[in-house]
């Protein structure tokens, strides 16, 4: 559920906020469960065309049965962030995204991970083409298709 951001000197240009999207190392997922209670968690992703791929355990754990009540979610990802002692405030920049999560299947479901690879291990490609193919079935793969997205900056 995208607002309107109050503070407009703190917002961030579309291109800024794919690019934090594009190159962060982790973002907070948060689902709810079908009572409405939250859950935040780290995960790992990769960023493409508007949408955000994410992975877990094929077992399931409490982020696929939230996701199995209730698909909506927020992404955030957290750019740089730095302490200025002396203003009493951080400076930082972030983005914001909502969507609704889904099971991802093959073939697609390898391509995705190959992404992963790229992203997180690229000069392991080969041990990361035997890795994905050895996990494929212990692995299950999301995808958001982001349908709101913001970002935010205090620049100080």
């Amino acid at each position: 559920m995208l607002q309107e951001m109050r503070r407009k000197d703190n917002l961030l240009s579309q291109e800024e906020t794919v690019a934090i999207l594009k190159n962060g190392s982790y973002g907070i997922l948060s689902t709810a469960n079908a009572a409405g209670e939250p859950y935040g968690v780290p995960v790992n992703y990769c960023y493409e065309n508007g949408h955000i791929y994410f992975h877990g355990t094929a077992e399931g754990g409490m982020k696929a049965r939230n996701l199995g009540q209730n698909p909506n979610v927020s992404f955030c990802v957290i750019g740089k962030a730095e302490i200025v002692a002396d203003k009493f405030t951080t400076r930082y920049a972030s983005a914001i995204a909502f969507g609704k999560a889904k099971l991802v299947g093959d073939p697609e479901k390898t391509e995705v991970l190959k992404k992963f690879v790229e992203k997180y291990s690229a000069p392991f490609r080969v041990e990361g083409a035997k890795f994905i193919e050895n996990l494929l079935d212990k692995c299950a793969v999301y995808d958001i298709e982001v349908t709101g997205l913001s970002g935010k900056a205090h620049r100080v």
